[in-house]
C-alpha cells in the first residue's frame, strides 16, 4: 500500500486547524435476512477547535434492502482534487 504525498501546505494547514481530514465509506453486504447497506463518515482533527461536519453527519446512515441515494457525493481520489495546486 502506498501513502499520499502530503504538501507542506496542507500540513500547515492541518496543523493550524484550518482543515481537518474525513474519512467516509459505503458497504453493501447480504445476510439471512436480507440486502442492507451503510455508509459512514469520521472527521479526523489535529488541533481542537470550532469545525462543522454537518455534510459528514448527514452522511452517515444505514438501511435495508437497496439505498436509493449511494453514493451521494463524489469521492475524491487524490489529494490534487481537493487541493489543485495555484
Amino acid at each position: 500500500m502506498s501513502g499520499l504525498e502530503m504538501s507542506p501546505t496542507l500540513r500547515t494547514e492541518l496543523q493550524e486547524g484550518s482543515k481537518y481530514i474525513v474519512i467516509f465509506g459505503y458497504a453493501t453486504y447480504s445476510d439471512v435476512f436480507g440486502k442492507h447497506w451503510v455508509q459512514w463518515c469520521e472527521p479526523i482533527t489535529f488541533t481542537p477547535g470550532d469545525y462543522s461536519y454537518r455534510e459528514c453527519v448527514d452522511y452517515n446512515d444505514a438501511g435495508d434492502g437497496e439505498n436509493p441515494s449511494a453514493p451521494r457525493f463524489k469521492y475524491p481520489t487524490n489529494l490534487e482534487e481537493l487541493y489543485p495546486k495555484p
